[in-house]
């Protein structure tokens, strides 16, 4: 599929697709698969920097592309956009500590092993 976003890149847009079907990757790796009304990009869009994870099209899609200036006009002149913000970033937020505390148990549970 054609590669909308590659990990590494540098980028200030947030993407909402219209059609089609994406995945969200590093490399093999997939992370999550977007459909229509699903965005990505809400990273960058809100602080510019390296993208941190491809982005490929698995079948012809369409995308809606706001820019770092648009989307700061929009929280300006909505507060629902802003909230909506909010709660994808404390998503992002909980799934990381969520993440995180399970791959400290299956560490634990190998170094258990491993010094028994």
């Amino acid at each position: 599929g054609t590669t909308v976003i590659a990990k590494g890149s540098f980028g200030n847009t947030l993407f909402v697709v219209a059609k089609g079907e994406l995945r969200v990757h590093d490399g093999p790796h997939d992370f999550r698969r977007l459909a229509p009304g699903d965005a990505f990009g809400e990273l960058a869009a809100l602080a510019p920097e390296a993208r941190t994870a491809s982005v490929t099209a698995t079948a012809e899609s369409s995308l809606l592309q706001v820019s770092q200036a648009d989307l700061a006009a929009l929280v300006d002149e909505n507060r629902a956009v802003a909230q909506a913000m909010f709660e994808v970033l404390a998503g992002y937020v909980r799934y990381q500590t969520d993440e995180i505390a399970r791959l400290r148990a299956a560490l634990s549970g190998l170094k258990a092993r491993r010094d028994a």
